[in-house]
This record gives C-alpha cells, structure tokens and sequence, in this order.
C-alpha cells in the first residue's frame, strides 16, 4: 500500500490547482450572482360553513363544524391563488414593471412583470393543511410586502366571491318573497 503522504506529495500540484480552481469559481458564483431574499406568507383556510348565521344561535351547529377550512377549501384556495389575476394586481400594485426593468412601451409589460412574480413565487400547501406563499426578491423590503400583498389579494377575491353568493342568495330569497305575496294578493283578490 502506497505512502499517503507520497502520494499526496506527488500531486500535490494537481490538488492545489484543483482547490484553488473550486475557490474561484464559488467566490464568482457568490458575487456575481446578486442575493434573493425569502419571504413567506401562512394562512389558515376558513370553512364557509362557518359564515352561516345559523351557527351564532345553535350551539349543536357550532359543534359539529370545525372553524378551519377541509383540505378541498384549502384546494381550492391554493388553485385561486395560483391564478393570473392575483399576479396581476400586485404587479400592477407595487409597479413590478420598472422594478423588474421591463420596457413600459412593449405591449404587454404588466403580463411580463407578473410572470417574472409568478416564476419568483411559490404558491403551495403545508403538510399541516396551511396556505403557503413564498417570495424571493432581490430587496429585502419589497419581498414580504409582495407576498403580504398577494395574500391580501387572495382573501379580498375569497370574500367578493362569497358577496357575490350572498346576493345572489338575498336576490332568490326576495324574488320568492315577492311570489308568495304575490300570490297571496292573486288569493284575496279571488276571495272578494
């Protein structure tokens, strides 16, 4: 068996011009490569069921429904955050257009700048059933407000999609309404 300080004598060039080699380019890699900083944004799903007024006064109700989202809620959540709308409005927000130095004048520059957010970001579940956002940025103090944002953005389409149910819902309700009276008029009419 050969010597191992021998051997290491013997090619000790080699070795040298190797580590040496591996140092450069890890220090350019490091300073050439400008730094990203994460920032990450958790939610909780809520369960819509919860929303029912019917819950406030029945406590058997109450107990049977868990405040906290199914993971089809969440699902579903995670689905609608990924979505381009949501991109879009924070790029348009935060003016992602001159921050990622995309040319104003060429058509479509905000879809550019929220494909840039959307290749940047990372929309997805935890093994604990949350909603996580993760957004890397080169500024250290626009990357939790981008993802801040985009959770904002995310709950404000949830709560315009439940009015628009809660509306449609108060629309039935009165149009029945108004059919019972005026059945109820067509009744009294006969009656007299």
């Amino acid at each position: 068996m050969p010597d191992i300080i021998q051997l290491l004598a013997d090619w000790k060039k080699q070795i040298s011009i190797v580590v040496l080699i591996s140092v450069i380019v890890a220090a350019g890699i490091v300073f050439i490569i400008p730094p990203k900083y994460l920032a990450i944004a958790t939610a909780l799903p809520a369960n819509p069921i919860t929303a029912d007024k019917s819950l406030i006064f029945n406590d058997n109700i109450r107990d049977v429904y868990s405040s906290i989202g199914t993971p089809t809620e969440l699902d579903r959540v995670v689905g609608t955050a990924q979505s381009d709308t949501i991109y879009l409005s924070v790029a348009q927000k935060f003016d992602l257009v001159s921050f990622y130095k995309i040319d104003k004048d060429k058509d479509f520059a905000l879809m550019k700048a929220a494909k840039q957010l959307k290749e940047d970001s990372k929309v997805s579940k935890t093994e604990f059933g949350e909603l996580m956002i993760r957004v890397w940025c080169s500024n250290k103090l626009l990357a939790p407000q981008l993802a801040n944002a985009m959770m904002d953005e995310l709950a404000l389409m949830h709560q315009e999609i439940l009015n628009r149910n809660n509306q449609l819902v108060l629309k039935n309700i009165r149009d029945a309404i108004h059919l019972i009276y005026s059945g109820a008029d067509s009744l009294m009419d006969d009656e007299t």
